[in-house]
């Protein structure tokens, strides 16, 4: 058949469409597949129609059959990768739309969708390329603006963040959503001030913006509990529904010491996470006498520290506990005194199952019940004798130092979280110039990259570094058992420390994690041994160095 022919009736078949005959225009482009198979044109003009009649599998199925034939059809690449972006099919997507800018890297609207793609993967780094490219070859949209602030406050580059989102304004002044976006940044930054009259902006543009009134809570946490109070219940009357508003909620109660309104709040966690299982776990409420519980990890290896406390309250019930341990911890939660089986990737066999943060609701903890024994995990004897040896007869005091948490790769929720507690190991040197033993602790290639740099630039300072022997908790805790102080930003390490009964300093951030409570005391009713010594004002590390200083001199002459 000539290209004119099938021209035709491509034409007849549109035409039967929009005068609404649409099972005549798929008989008219079926009829000629029938006779030419290999039409890349009418496969093509069927997708299309399929796609208009919202039958975007068999509008995905033409497309594909055409570019099987011609893979450098750029108008059905783009087609094919905006149905597999709708549908989720992130990574479907990227691999079309990186195939549309090879073949014409000037493509804004492909550059500009796969930045929106790679925001989806949680690649910022991937995505702030992509909409910086479509900005310089013109695309220049309100969009692009936002979506680069957007991506650019997950890197921690909030002054670029702001820029952008400025330009994104010019574009549009009356944007309630840039006044929003922006005034995260600026929380981020703990310009807390100016992040407030941004959030009053957007909810003076739009009453409604459940959002605003959030992020005014999550301030007001730190300024004025009953506001912060206020301003949840305002969002959530707004957006019953809203769960990071429940979630935070749920963080203000516990911070604040209301357990049984906290407990209850924070199992809203399980909504905004991926559940493991169906049904819903046990939370107290049967008898577990002779029943398997299984119980698993959840959230951070610290989380899983602090909660399996709650494991012999458990045993005493009657339950017969599975239990799944993060392989780090392994070693170190078999010296927890309590009967249970380990398992590992449980589907079924149990009766009840109940995620390890859910354990202080199941056994019904308060905040005058938390249960706090003094020592709940035990480092092996014969590694403590081993470390013993390892090192050199005792001199002076010995203390463990750790100043970066765990970096979380696939969790962009915990980056902000880490730049807010992490040091610069700079800003320790006046804890090392102490007459003190100094013993590194720190685990991640980034914190020893720090330092090694800080080893060749202070060469009068010497602190041992064994981590690289440090296989899992277990030869860390025989580490700290042979230490007189570990001095620690909130990270898994505190949480051993604390459940090993060694002293231990926090440094801890003003915003401070809902367990070491937000009215900033300096004891901890979960830890016995643990000091807090948290930020004066938030992002300021200088005053919390000079008072643990302080304290660690009269630490040393007691």
């Amino acid at each position: 058949m000539s290209g004119i022919k099938t021209d035709k009736i491509i034409e007849k078949a549109l035409n039967a469409f929009q005068s609404h005959k649409i099972d005549e225009a798929f008989q008219i482009l079926n009829q000629k597949l029938l006779e030419d198979l290999g039409n890349i044109d009418i496969l093509n003009a069927l997708g299309d129609l399929k796609y208009r009649s919202d039958n975007l599998t068999g509008a995905l199925d033409c497309w594909e059959k055409s570019l099987a034939i011609n893979f450098n059809q750029v108008d059905i690449l783009f087609n094919t990768a905006l149905i597999r972006q709708q549908n989720n099919e992130h990574k479907k997507a990227l691999e079309l739309y990186s195939r549309i800018i090879a073949i014409n890297p000037n493509d804004i609207e492909s550059l500009n969708n796969r930045g929106n793609v790679y925001r989806k993967l949680s690649a910022y780094d991937e995505a702030v390329d992509d909409y910086k490219n479509a900005l310089e070859k013109g695309f220049k949209t309100f969009e692009v603006y936002f979506n680069l602030g957007v991506s650019l406050n997950e890197l921690g580059l909030y002054e670029q963040a702001i820029h952008f989102y400025s330009s994104a304004l010019n574009l549009n002044p009356n944007s309630p959503e840039i006044y929003l976006n922006k005034g995260i940044v600026l929380f981020n930054q703990y310009k807390w001030n100016e992040a407030l009259e941004n959030f009053d902006k957007a909810i003076d543009l739009d009453i409604d913006c459940a959002e605003a009134y959030n992020n005014k809570a999550l301030i007001y946490m730190y300024k004025e509990i009953s506001q912060s109070e206020e301003n949840f219940v305002a969002a959530l009357k707004i957006k019953p529904n809203y769960l990071d508003a429940k979630f935070n909620l749920a963080i203000f109660y516990l911070s604040n010491g209301r357990y049984e309104e906290g407990l209850k709040a924070y199992e809203c966690r399980h909504e905004l996470t991926l559940k493991r299982f169906h049904s819903a776990p046990w939370l107290g409420q049967e008898e577990v006498k002779g029943k398997v519980v299984f119980v698993y990890p959840e959230q951070g290896l610290g989380d899983f520290i602090q909660f399996c406390r709650y494991l012999p309250m458990l045993e005493a019930m009657g339950a017969l506990i599975w239990l799944e341990i993060p392989k780090p911890l392994e070693s170190i939660i078999l010296s927890l005194d309590c009967k249970f089986k380990l398992v590992q990737n449980i589907k079924d066999g149990f009766d009840y199952h109940c995620p390890i943060m859910s354990l202080p609701l199941a056994v019904k903890a308060t905040i005058k019940n938390i249960l706090a024994p003094k020592k709940y995990l035990y480092a092996d004897p014969k590694k403590i004798i081993v470390w013993e040896k390892k090192l050199k007869p005792q001199k002076r005091l010995r203390v463990g130092v750790v100043w970066q948490g765990g970096h979380r790769k696939n969790d962009p929720k915990t980056w902000s979280v880490n730049k807010k507690r992490n040091i610069n190991i700079n800003l320790l040197k006046d804890i090392f110039d102490q007459d003190i033993e100094i013993f590194s602790l720190q685990k991640g290639i980034d914190a020893i990259k720090e330092l090694e740099i800080f080893k060749k630039e202070n060469t009068h300072i010497t602190i041992h570094d064994h981590t690289d022997t440090l296989l899992d908790f277990s030869d860390t805790a025989a580490l700290i058992e042979n230490l007189d102080l570990v001095i620690t930003v909130d990270t898994a390490v505190a949480h051993l420390a604390g459940s090993l009964d060694k002293e231990t300093w926090i440094l801890n951030r003003f915003d401070t994690c809902w367990r070491w409570f937000s009215d900033h005391r300096t004891s901890s009713p979960w830890y016995p041994s643990v000091r807090v010594f948290t930020q004066k004002e938030p992002g300021e590390w200088e005053g919390v160095v000079s008072d643990l200083v302080q304290e660690l001199k009269k630490y040393i002459h007691r």
